[in-house]
């Protein structure tokens, strides 16, 4: 299963001004840069995590029909599924209607069932054939955990206090900082 953002969020967790308070900066000369560095913890937040901070729009893909009858999603909490499409044998994008399967919300590894005896359509082979959209992540600034509010802060006065890269064990300058904020972006390679 694979999956993309297809819609981010509207908002940050942590505001420009709550981090600046953490940061104790006055003014706003920093603030695109306070921005950046919020929008990067936050991100980083969220990969390590699997959660949707704020709420977006998730698109997940499979190339064939679960055996168990049940799609688990990447992306947590999930709050409803908009859509459940599928590559008929035919080739032919086709959408299944919502009365054939049921969302399970309930903790960190969301699916959707499908309901029992209701038929499956035949899929053709095709890479990424079914396809479920759905939306993840809190409403408010204020439903997202606070411990998570904290690390996005702590991140980004990290990368505010220390704008070039830190030594890796006391060895000449490193790239653990930026190695760090680019595994979180990395790809599994086989």
């Amino acid at each position: 299963m694979k999956y993309e953002i297809s819609t981010g969020p509207a908002l940050l967790p942590v505001s420009l001004e709550e981090a600046k308070e953490h940061l104790r900066v006055d003014g706003n000369d920093e603030d695109s840069a306070i921005l950046a560095m919020l929008s990067a913890a936050t991100n980083k937040v969220e990969k390590e995590t699997g959660r949707a901070l704020i709420s977006q729009t998730v698109k997940a893909y499979w190339d064939r029909w679960p055996q168990t009858g049940c799609f688990e999603l990447p992306i947590y909490p999930a709050n409803a599924v908009t859509a459940f499409n599928y590559i008929d044998a035919d080739g032919a994008a086709q959408s299944w209607p919502s009365d054939n399967y049921r969302l399970d919300a309930v903790g960190m590894t969301p699916r959707v069932a499908i309901v029992p005896d209701v038929d499956w359509p035949e899929i053709g082979d095709y890479p990424n054939a079914l396809t479920i959209t759905y939306t993840a992540g809190a409403s408010t600034t204020t439903s997202v955990p606070d411990e998570l509010k904290y690390s996005i802060l702590t991140t980004a006065a990290l990368l505010y206090e220390r704008r070039e890269d830190m030594p890796l064990n006391g060895n000449t300058p490193g790239v653990r900082t930026a190695a760090w904020l680019a595994f979180t972006s990395r790809s599994n390679l086989i």
